[in-house]
């Protein structure tokens, strides 16, 4: 799964996890430095698991 943050048109954000079934791994997780500190990770992570979690 690979999910995106934007703010204002621009890619700020990225993860990349995998899921197999019985437990998920984020590979990548980037913020760019401007957008730091402002919980934008945070809230891919919560958004991969929520989606894993969806998945069974």
């Amino acid at each position: 799964m690979f999910l995106v943050g934007e703010a204002f048109g621009d890619v700020v954000a990225v993860v990349l996890g995998t899921y197999d079934g019985r437990r998920g791994s984020i590979l990548r997780l980037a913020v760019h430095p401007a957008y730091r500190r402002r919980g934008i990770a945070s809230g891919l992570v919560d958004e991969l698991e929520r989606r894993w979690a969806a998945r069974g």
